[in-house]
């Protein structure tokens, strides 16, 4: 991901500021942690081995309106962490093959954080079924989320980080990143990092920092 990140960002060390494994499932956790932290890449794996997320330009909070950057973009390797391979080597070589979902400047609803969930894009792309347009003239929030999908999030979590949705998004042009639910269905978390980046060459540094 650094080749993507701002120059100024590229260079730095990745300092990991939030575990779902480690730290529990929590959204108030990851905010807690996040406090302050200006740019992030959020990562997500689900039970079927797929792994994406996001990398944004302001610090996480709570907001009933979107926030952030045109530095923000969607990412997801193009392989299963379940798929078969010929050593370490060779998942190693398959897990650094990603594809990135630059800001495009169709709207401007890049972040969002909610009591109820986390979401980075929005916006249904003018080709999505005529079904999942239908409420589409509602207020954002409210129209993009119903029981069983969430239309236009290019990636949203629920607040205990346990299931999560990707759709198509008019904010970085991108398809939906899980491939297995390829339409806003809810997939199943198996873990969520919250990464920050830093000049510092020790955590204990970064943390002083």
């Amino acid at each position: 991901l650094q080749a993507f990140l701002p120059p100024t960002k590229s260079g730095e060390n990745f300092f990991i500021k939030y575990s779902m494994i480690r730290d529990g499932a929590s959204l108030q956790t990851l905010l807690k942690r996040a406090r302050g932290i200006q740019y992030s890449i959020l990562a997500v794996e689900t039970i079927d081995g797929e792994v994406f997320g996001s990398f944004t330009g302001q610090a996480w909070r709570k907001s009933w309106n979107y926030f952030g950057t045109g530095e923000s973009f969607l990412w997801r390797m193009r392989h299963s962490r379940l798929d078969s391979t010929n050593g370490i080597l060779d998942q190693a070589q398959k897990e650094s093959e990603i594809d990135v979902y630059p800001y495009t400047g169709e709207n401007d609803f890049i972040q969002l954080c909610t009591h109820d969930r986390i979401a980075v894009g929005g916006g249904m792309p003018e080709d999505v079924d005529s079904a999942e347009k239908k409420t589409q003239t509602e207020p954002v929030i409210n129209a993009l989320v119903d029981h069983d999908h969430d239309w236009g999030l290019g990636l949203a979590l629920r607040s205990d980080l346990l299931q999560g949705s990707s759709s198509p998004c008019l904010t970085f042009g991108s398809p939906s990143l899980c491939k297995s639910k390829s339409s806003g269905e809810r997939f199943e978390v198996v873990n969520v990092e919250l990464w920050a980046m830093t000049p510092c060459a020790t955590e204990e540094e970064a943390e002083k920092l």
